[in-house]
């Protein structure tokens, strides 16, 4: 696609800090970055999304993302790292051409990460999800003797470590004891 920048990249069109290339993937410096080190990895095929891209592309992908990862762990001694990917509008989605994120986390720069992505997710486009569950506004809930602090839609039962606990009262509405 002509007017796809990330496909633009790919073909050497236009400008990008290369960092790993391949017949099939690109991997370069985020223009954007949450912080220093920032990669997007892209295949060099145009796929919309996670439910476009071919599993066999998605592999390649996904292992160079762990290449990059290891890499980027090496050269800036990371403590950390946050692999995602947005599919979709209101995911957060904000270039059409399927692509992972690679985001070295130093010392304190988690905040740094969770301001970014609450920032992306603010300005998306509420989902169907969110557009019916707000037609029926649940009742808060407690949960563990504390009072619900935050809200999170889900699809199933969830448990993490360190005290936070979750219970689902809705096939997509859950409270945590903690906020987020």
């Amino acid at each position: 696609m002509e007017s796809c920048i990330f496909c633009r990249i790919s073909k050497g069109d236009a400008p990008a800090s290369v960092v790993y290339e391949d017949a099939n993937v690109v991997a370069f410096l985020d223009t954007n970055p949450v912080q220093r080190g920032h990669v997007l990895v892209i295949p060099k095929k145009h796929f919309v999304d996670i439910w476009d891209i071919d599993s066999e592309v998605f592999a390649n992908v996904v292992s160079v993302t762990k290449r990059v990862a290891h890499r980027l762990r090496e050269v800036l001694n990371a403590e950390g790292i946050n692999i995602f990917s947005a599919s979709g509008k209101p995911a957060g989605q904000d270039i059409y051409h399927f692509h992972m994120h690679v985001i070295p986390l130093g010392r304190g720069e988690r905040t740094k990460f969770r301001e970014w992505w609450l920032s992306a997710l603010r300005s998306a486009t509420n989902s169907i999800v969110e557009q019916k569950s707000a037609k029926s506004t649940p009742k808060l809930h407690r949960v563990d003797g504390a009072e619900p602090k935050a809200r999170i839609l889900c699809f199933g039962d969830l448990s993490f470590p360190r005290g936070l606990s979750f219970r689902c009262l809705e096939p997509r509405t859950i409270f945590c004891n903690r906020q987020l």
